[in-house]
């Protein structure tokens, strides 16, 4: 593995045993993220599925956006977040949850959505 990466990055001179620990502390961060992801995103199906009757998992394909830079940059985040969503859901159902890219500039649309869904949900009751 190439660890050249932490001296680039924050300009210090380290031994291999620091920088090894640096990584793995990374890695375990982006993994730790990833599950955390694929557990906001189960659970708010799982809300969904439940308030509309079996249509959700059974029916469709869901596609859940995620932030543009935090998705393409780390290819590790994204796979941390499938291979949850797979252990939480199972092979089957899982195969209709498609977790893609957001094409906004920013996470202030995606927001914005997530707020007018929210309301118009609160009213509904």
């Amino acid at each position: 593995m190439n660890y050249s990466f932490v001296y680039s990055w924050n300009q210090v001179e380290s031994n291999l045993s620091a920088k090894r620990i640096v990584v793995h502390v990374c890695f375990m961060i982006v993994k730790r993220g990833g599950r955390l992801g694929s557990a906001g995103i189960v659970g708010i199906l799982q809300r969904m599925e439940e308030e509309s009757r079996g249509i959700i998992f059974e029916k469709r394909v869901v596609v859940a956006t995620m932030d543009r830079m935090l998705y393409e940059n780390y290819p590790q985040y994204r796979r941390n977040l499938q291979d949850a969503i797979i252990e939480l859901l199972g092979t089957k159902i899982s195969k209709n949850v498609a977790v893609e890219r957001s094409k906004d500039r920013g996470c202030s649309l995606g927001c914005f959505k997530l707020h007018v869904c929210a309301r118009i949900l609160i009213r509904a009751r």
